[in-house]
């Protein structure tokens, strides 16, 4: 397959995001074009030409509207920022644990010599004992996540070398956004101040750049790891997990129950596909 099945759950969150990000930018353009367009005033009151509820008191003029329009942009495209942060790690998580189970030497420093699929079949397959080697590739610094991710597969995409700075930048952004409402989180917290902090600010350049840093990392990583690690454990992970509600069919019967759940997944599965890999299920 050219993608893996996590990959193709990030890309359709990725896909959300981005048509969430041009839905409200081109209706921010949309909005300030009709108000030059009908020689709107920023002295206007704003109840002249905005349904407000009568409990708004913030707004008097279109000028207060017009300020606080320009912050929810800059506050929608920072919780862009959070999705997208949260969307690739997320992903990471899900195709690193993916790479162990199908390849569980690799916590040995021996990849390629234990068939996880086995493992899988027979109730063996033990999550709590890569949950951590999971954790160190996924939490903290990118410095941190780079070097455990060396440490667990040896060798790792370049990509990751490349985009440490905008990968690390966009982390900080994010829990920024997540643990302070966009500000700085020391500052936040001190109480002794009684002012509102000052929020982070993110163009919409700077939120494509970081949209195309992780679309690209998450790429990178789908192909390294599908290639070396991943396999088909995922198509033999799908059988397993459904093969109890098929033990009455027959084997051809699995085969099409196979093929008509996950077959719409990869123009590669079909009929000869579904029962080859039931068959080394089977021979495990």
């Amino acid at each position: 397959m050219p993608h893996s099945w996590p990959y193709k759950v990030y890309k359709q969150y990725n896909e959300e995001v981005s048509d969430y990000l041009w839905t409200a930018d081109s209706s921010y353009k949309f909005v300030n074009s009709q108000l030059t367009k009908n020689h709107v005033l920023d002295t206007d009151g704003v109840k002249t030409h905005f349904r407000l509820p009568s409990t708004v008191w913030n707004f008097v003029t279109v000028k207060d509207w017009k300020t606080s329009y320009d912050e929810m942009q800059n506050w929608l495209r920072l919780n862009c920022v959070m999705s997208i942060s949260a969307n690739l790690e997320t992903y990471l998580a899900s195709v690193f644990s993916l790479a162990i189970e199908s390849d569980p030497g690799l916590l040995l420093g021996a990849t390629k010599t234990i068939d996880g699929a086995k493992l899988l079949k027979h109730n063996q397959l033990q999550s709590d004992v890569y949950k951590l080697h999971l954790k160190k590739c996924v939490e903290g610094k990118w410095s941190e996540r780079i070097s455990a991710i060396k440490k667990l597969f040896g060798t790792y995409p370049t990509i990751f070398d490349t985009n440490k700075a905008e990968l690390e930048a966009m982390r900080v952004m994010r829990n920024k956004v997540g643990h302070a409402f966009g500000r700085d989180i020391e500052a936040a917290r001190d109480f002794t101040k009684i002012t509102k902090q000052v929020s982070e600010r993110v163009s919409v350049d700077r939120l494509k750049k970081f949209m195309k840093c992780a679309f690209d990392v998450a790429g990178a990583v789908d192909t390294f790891l599908l290639d070396n690690h991943i396999g088909e454990y995922q198509s033999l992970l799908a059988y397993h997990k459904n093969k109890a509600s098929w033990d009455a069919k027959t084997s051809t019967e699995k085969v099409g129950a196979f093929k008509q759940m996950y077959g719409a997944t990869d123009h590669q599965i079909g009929k000869r596909f579904c029962a080859e890999l039931i068959d080394y299920y089977n021979s495990l």
